[in-house]
């Protein structure tokens, strides 16, 4: 698919690893639906949102987690309170966590809370559509820490993992889980700092590792990086 052009504030080969999660959104979700990229960073997803037809909004945990600017974005800044999300209760069909939900207990927060203030701000049948969740069992993290160790690298390590009993809690809470699907056998962001710039932006590099990463990750699913999970929120 082509990539919305508010999108570009990253090269091809970085926004490829999105690809996913871009193409789900835009068959499974409702043109016009009231969407928030909770955790919303450099706003990349949220442009994809509101180009793509849908009423986007934008959180941040404080203004200093703000990357880009509102870019006609409705963003909403928290006061850095780890848990509150600062809208109504049922305002939104859809709640985005792109890289978000592993973070949280890094700034005093827990992660079982944010999904709770989660499902109150979803309407009922609403979902929570979690991608890049950090999966337990993958061989990038181990590598990349010896990496950082005996290299002296600066790859980024998450401090937390999620295993398929976190996926089971999650669920527990008020959903009934429509996704789990596990990918990324191959380190895309490692890769992306090496790479010339000229290459960061082939999009013939970025389609044809996307559709080898996927192979790999069809055969080795448990030893791929990340989850993507799509929640729905109980009627009742």
């Amino acid at each position: 698919m082509s990539t919305p052009a508010t999108t570009d504030i990253r090269p091809v080969f970085n926004l490829g690893q999105y690809t996913k999660l871009y193409n789900y959104v835009l068959k499974h979700v409702q043109k016009g639906s009231k969407v928030l990229d909770w955790g919303a960073g450099d706003l990349h997803f949220s442009a994809f949102l509101l180009e793509s037809g849908y009423e986007s909004h934008a959180y941040v945990h404080n203004q200093s987690s703000l990357i880009g600017g509102d870019r006609g974005i409705a963003v909403k800044v928290g006061d850095g309170e780890p848990v509150k999300i600062p809208y109504a209760d049922e305002s939104f069909d859809v709640v985005f966590s792109v890289g978000v939900l592993e973070h949280v207990h890094e700034s005093g927060g827990d992660s079982q809370k944010s999904v709770q203030e989660i499902i109150r701000i979803l309407k009922p049948g609403g979902k929570f559509i979690v991608y890049h969740l950090p999966a337990k069992g993958t061989w990038i993290e181990p590598v990349a820490a010896l990496m950082n160790r005996k290299f002296n690298k600066n790859h980024h390590i998450h401090t937390r993992l999620f295993g398929k009993a976190d996926v089971q809690a999650i669920e527990q809470l008020q959903f009934k889980l429509l996704k789990k699907e596990r990918y990324a056998f191959l380190p895309r962001n490692v890769l992306a700092t090496m790479l010339p710039w000229s290459l960061k932006r082939s999009r013939v590099l970025s389609s044809f590792y996307s559709g080898l990463d996927q192979v790999l990750s069809t055969i080795f699913p448990f030893f791929t990086q990340n989850y993507f999970l799509v929640f729905q929120k109980s009627l009742l």
